[in-house]
């Protein structure tokens, strides 16, 4: 479809049907519903995509069943909408903030406490069993969300029914949607991680009891004061007890589904952590994770479940590479491949986290290095000592192979002992007794590679040492001059490095792309 042919956005006039299983379009013509294509309105030749409605952001929203929701948008475009001032129970609506397709939400006073709340109500388009199902949806929503007591997690104060509608108060929000923050392009990566632990944490937390969101995309999570996240919309919710497979509903966002909500086949929380997948990659990005070349719902549903994620030809460096097995796990077509639980996303996303922590001082990083030096030379003559005996130097005189093998054991073993320490614990015996850390380019934990390698060459004097004793063995002679050069001149290398650059970084530290700070966490 080309571009002047796209969808405009829903008009506020235009009113839904779902009794008939057709759409009215702004011109009043009825058109027919079709949950895969796109369609043109006979009377005025507007192009629509029948399968969802579209928001006034222009986010969309599969209708699981159409008969299942009969909601009317019943203001006109320019005109004020009635229920402005009116009263509700005892909430008087100030504003209207948003309008989607389960109804529009509202800034209202709440009289009894004197604060302003969020109220969202539904307008229904009659009486009955009907509108009976109706409240019921809201119902559910309202009681999900209300189970997930969790501070990122909007609140819902009060539920009730006024003016023959249905409505509950939540909290109020006072900032953007994540949708919104978009708008300016891709966020830094820093507040990528913030922000999907924040809803790793909720989600995980919902689970608890027994809540599968069902639709998580930008435009249902909020940002409120301190970048601290705020889950709403859980109109699609279900308990995860309740979910079947097959159950032939396809409900969602076109954008943010699973490859198995495409298939009408959600069976469990995972679903989630596919939407989350798509969220993170948008934010990081500032596109979706598959290119369209239509606004068909059909287009977009193969995508998520056929196409390969369409990750950037060339990794932007200010994101760590190991976050692009993050999002593979998270976007894998089959629910299998991914997390299976959010305890494992939570501890990858902290490894990748970038960490608020200031540059090391020359003094600390000096003493730090020294006390480690110290340490591994200990090592060396602890395990080493038994073939300093007298006997055992006798026998060992005679077997120059031997003395090969004992040689390459403390080039090697020694090294390799400091670098699975490091490895393993992410610091050193001086680093920790002088609180430093080493971070990667990004203020994150570095890779295992990058440790290793590290590591390795933090302490060359270590391996000019174990050289010198090789080339001994050897038969080749070495001279005072020539030991002293192979023990300084990697000292003297270090320090240039060091003290002349301008971030005072030594050479392993510009090589492999890492930095010692000052560790300032809580222990």
């Amino acid at each position: 479809m080309t571009e002047e042919n796209q969808p405009e956005s829903s008009h506020p006039s235009l009113e839904l049907s779902y009794a008939d299983s057709a759409y009215r379009c702004v011109c009043g013509q009825l058109l027919e519903v079709s949950p895969t294509k796109v369609s043109a309105c006979p009377g005025c030749h507007r192009t629509y995509p029948i399968g969802f409605l579209e928001s006034d952001d222009g986010d969309e929203t599969v209708l699981a069943t159409l008969c299942e929701r009969r909601t009317k948008i019943v203001t006109p475009l320019g005109e004020k909408d009635p229920l402005i001032d009116q009263q509700w129970g005892h909430f008087r609506i100030i504003e209207a903030l948003g309008q989607g397709g389960m109804g529009t939400v509202y800034r209202a006073l709440d009289e009894s406490l004197q604060r302003y709340v969020a109220l969202k109500v539904i307008l229904g388009s009659g009486v009955g069993e009907d509108d009976s199902k109706q409240v019921q949806q809201l119902f559910q929503e309202a009681r999900a969300q209300a189970r997930v007591s969790h501070p990122n997690v909007v609140h819902i104060y009060f539920v009730d029914r006024s003016n023959g509608a249905p409505f509950f108060a939540m909290e109020l929000v006072n900032g953007p949607t994540l949708k919104d923050l978009l708008e300016d392009g891709p966020l830094p990566f820093k507040e990528v991680v913030g922000i999907g632990l924040q809803i790793a944490n909720a989600l995980r937390f919902a689970l608890k009891y027994d809540i599968v969101h069902g639709d998580i995309k930008p435009s249902n999570i909020l940002v409120a004061e301190n970048n601290e996240i705020k889950i709403s919309d859980f109109g699609l919710a279900r308990r995860l007890s309740e979910l079947k497979t097959g159950e032939g509903v396809l409900a969602g966002t076109p954008n943010y589904l699973s490859p198995e909500a495409a298939a009408k086949n959600v069976t469990d929380f995972r679903s989630d952590l596919y939407s989350l997948g798509v969220t993170l990659f948008e934010l990081t990005f500032g596109k979706l994770p598959y290119s369209f070349g239509s606004r068909s719902v059909e287009e977009r549903l193969k995508a998520h479940q056929f196409r390969p994620v369409e990750f950037p030809a060339v990794w932007p460096e200010s994101v760590p590479a190991g976050f692009r097995a993050i999002l593979e796990r998270l976007l894998a077509k089959n629910r299998n491949d991914r997390y299976q639980s959010y305890d494992e996303l939570i501890d990858d996303l902290e490894e990748v986290k970038p960490l608020s922590m200031p540059s090391a001082g020359l003094l600390p990083r000096g003493l730090a290095w020294l006390v480690d030096i110290f340490c591994l030379f200990l090592m060396t003559v602890i395990l080493f000592l038994p073939v300093r005996l007298g006997p055992i130097v006798e026998f060992l005189g005679e077997q120059t192979l031997l003395n090969w093998i004992i040689h390459l054991a403390a080039a090697v073993g020694v090294p390799a002992i400091a670098i699975v320490y490091q490895w393993s614990r992410g610091t050193t015996p001086g680093k920790r007794l002088f609180q430093l850390r080493v971070v990667d380019s990004h203020g994150a934990v570095p890779s295992r590679t990058q440790i290793a390698s590290r590591t390795g060459m933090q302490f060359l004097l270590l391996w000019t040492g174990a050289v010198m004793g090789i080339l001994e063995e050897a038969g080749m002679e070495t001279n005072d001059i020539l030991r002293q050069l192979l023990l300084i001149v990697p000292l003297l290398i270090e320090m240039g490095f060091v003290v002349y650059s301008k971030k005072r970084l030594a050479l392993h530290d510009r090589l492999f792309r890492t930095r010692v700070v000052l560790d300032a966490r809580e222990t």
